[in-house]
């Protein structure tokens, strides 16, 4: 799916404040540096080390080595891949190499975190893994995360969460998590997390059943706020278009 991150005069269209985001300067790094990316797909340069992958853009940044070294092992750490630094991506599982994709895009010091589908590739088992320590990452970090998803279960991570209709993707709904943090997969046999569950389920089915809902009117609610201010976790769902 594509996510438009600049203010536009159209409704449910998602938008920083202009204020903090204009326009892109490819020359600028203090611009690109402010927003970290983690894709589906594995991205680390095969040809370099855990250590060095986490470095990479604090070398582009033009950081001294000791700054890079003590910058990427907090990091590599806070993800839980200690021991780790000098290994080859080839010698990293699926899970390994999306926590090591995290640690790069936390190391620069983003104000927000893009994850696009980031543990779409993994087995049942480990994305469950990778969404407690997704949890227990932000809750050390508290950077704010747009996280775009068709699992259902990751509105375990969120704060708000928002719904999207099938193609062209529009914004239906918003709905916000209630749930007590810090969190981990137990939130997911609690009654309130099943009646969210519920609720978005239902919604759907219905909308699937009549595709004649009216799609939401207006600017998405609350989203610049969440995100400049609020240091959350935000899911976009998007199940009808899989």
């Amino acid at each position: 799916m594509q996510l438009n991150l600049f203010p536009m005069p159209y409704y449910n269209t998602l938008g920083f404040d202009r204020e903090l985001i204009d326009y892109i300067d490819i020359v600028d790094d203090s611009i690109r540096a402010d927003r970290g990316m983690v894709f589906q797909t594995y991205t680390l340069f095969p040809w370099l080390t855990v250590q060095k992958n986490v470095e990479f853009g604090l070398k582009i940044k033009g950081l001294d080595p000791a700054s890079r070294r003590e910058t990427s092992r907090h990091y590599i750490e806070l993800v839980g891949l200690a021991g780790f630094e000098n290994a080859l991506p080839k010698a990293l599982s699926g899970g390994m190499k999306q926590r090591v994709a995290i640690a790069r895009a936390l190391a620069n010091g983003p104000q927000m975190l893009l994850m696009d589908e980031p543990f779409g590739a993994l087995d049942a088992q480990t994305r469950a893994v990778m969404q407690d320590l997704l949890l227990a990452v932000w809750e050390k970090e508290r950077t704010t995360v747009l996280f775009i998803t068709h699992d259902i279960d990751a509105v375990l991570l969120a704060d708000n969460v928002y719904v999207m209709s099938r193609r062209p993707g529009r914004i239906r709904t918003r709905i916000e998590v209630d749930i007590p943090r810090p969190r981990d997969h137990r939130v997911t046999v609690s009654p309130r997390f099943t009646a969210i569950k519920k609720e978005i389920m239902e919604m759907l089915l219905k909308y699937l059943e009549k595709q004649s809902c009216p799609l939401h009117v207006g600017p998405v609610p609350n989203l610049t706020s969440c995100l400049l201010q609020q240091n959350c976790i935000i899911l976009i769902l998007d199940l009808l278009n899989n």
